[in-house]
């Protein structure tokens, strides 16, 4: 006898072959294909009748289902589940990965918070004071340079590249209108073309802020800066 499982009306089935249909098994008696078992008695003999059926059994409990806690996982952390109740009455708690933090906005001629787009600026001696966020230059820091912070943010990083035949150096000024800027940490010297400051320089809403950069040639070349501020 050779039980090929249960029976298949696309299946070729040969002489001794066994197969399982509506909860009984039968023999082949001659090769065939299509014929259902329990109506073919001269291609299938039963060997094995299917029993009975028992008893309906009690009604079972129904079962419930609620929520317990939710809580926030790390970024990048798998998500969890876990019951605290039991398996009748199963109270399901959940941990949720936090996002992971994109990465800052960007603005092309706005301070508000965020990383300032990278700006062009065409540097000389014949200018020292430079806007943040267009490619205006001055020899003082008049109106035209400032650039006016509505929403307060904190300035963590100054980026500087140099075409400059010279080694310049770029440093961020804080204040609240022309008179009164000052030197803030970020400040850099570009070496090799390029150069990133660090720090934490806070700006409070309503502050103005440029650019001073100092050491430029007489020949005009491009120097790009971009500050990141959250």
């Amino acid at each position: 006898m050779n039980f090929r499982g249960q029976w298949s009306p696309s299946v070729f089935y040969s002489i001794n072959d066994a197969v399982s249909f509506d909860g009984s098994t039968f023999l082949a008696l001659a090769a065939n294909s299509n014929l259902q078992p329990d109506q073919s008695a001269q291609s299938w003999t039963v060997i094995a009748q299917a029993g009975s059926q028992g008893p309906t059994g009690p009604a079972g409990n129904a079962a419930t289902l609620s929520i317990g806690t939710v809580s926030t996982l790390a970024p990048g952390s798998a998500a969890t589940v876990s019951n605290s109740g039991t398996a009748q009455n199963a109270i399901l708690n959940f941990g949720i990965p936090q996002g992971a933090t994109g990465p800052p906005g960007s603005g092309s001629t706005s301070t508000t918070s965020g990383s300032f787009a990278a700006m062009y600026h065409p540097t000389s001696f014949n200018n020292i004071y430079y806007a943040l966020n267009s490619p205006n230059a001055s020899t003082t820091e008049s109106d035209s340079v400032l650039a006016w912070i509505p929403q307060a943010c904190t300035a963590t990083e100054l980026d500087v590249k140099s075409n400059q035949s010279g080694a310049v150096t770029v440093t961020l000024r804080l204040g609240t209108s022309g008179t009164t800027m000052q030197d803030t940490a970020l400040t850099c010297t570009p070496s090799a073309g390029s150069c990133p400051a660090t720090g934490s320089v806070f700006i409070p809403a309503g502050s103005f802020v440029d650019l001073r950069i100092d050491h430029s040639s007489g020949t005009v070349a491009g120097v790009w800066t971009s500050l990141t501020c959250n």
